[in-house]
């Protein structure tokens, strides 16, 4: 009998753990991603699964190696990944001739970690990747730009 009792007790144990597991799969992302544009009077909302946003710092160069360069050179690459398309924020891209400001906000959806906002200037769509096969589509949008301020934090500074 002591033994059925501790099987069972495992056995509930077990399934509580599952279950637990499933619904925190269940809730969806934890950190989830907003990346807004002004495309004119409008703005485009987008959801992107994730971004990554590094920064190069130029190497040491001659006054008019910069100056020669201002106009080509960003030094931030963003990389926005999509489950589809998000076809309005190309839209915005393919209607704008010059660079735009976006915002991104960052949230945790369990209230952990502090929220995070990134203004970002002189945004430049470089490239696009999109793949489809079967059941699976994804995208990712390749963009740069000059200055990002994180939480009010400008960088470069």
């Amino acid at each position: 009998m002591k033994n059925f009792l501790n099987f069972r007790t495992l056995f509930c144990v077990l399934v509580l753990t599952g279950l637990v597991a499933l619904s925190a799969h269940a809730q969806g992302p934890r950190l989830k991603v907003e990346f807004s544009l002004k495309d004119g009077n409008k703005t485009v909302l987008s959801k992107p699964i994730n971004i990554s946003v590094s920064y190069t710092k130029p190497a040491k160069r001659t006054a008019e190696d910069l100056a020669a360069d201002a106009e080509v050179y960003r030094p931030f690459y963003i990389v926005l990944s999509y489950e589809g398309l998000d076809l309005e924020l190309l839209r915005a891209f393919a209607q704008t001739k010059g660079s735009i400001d976006a915002e991104v906000v960052i949230t945790d959806s369990y209230g952990r970690l502090a929220t995070r906002k990134m203004a970002i200037k002189g945004l430049v769509l470089e490239g696009l990747n999109e793949q489809n096969g079967g059941e699976y589509s994804n995208s990712y949008v390749n963009l740069t730009c000059d200055v990002v301020y994180v939480n009010g934090i400008k960088l470069p500074d």
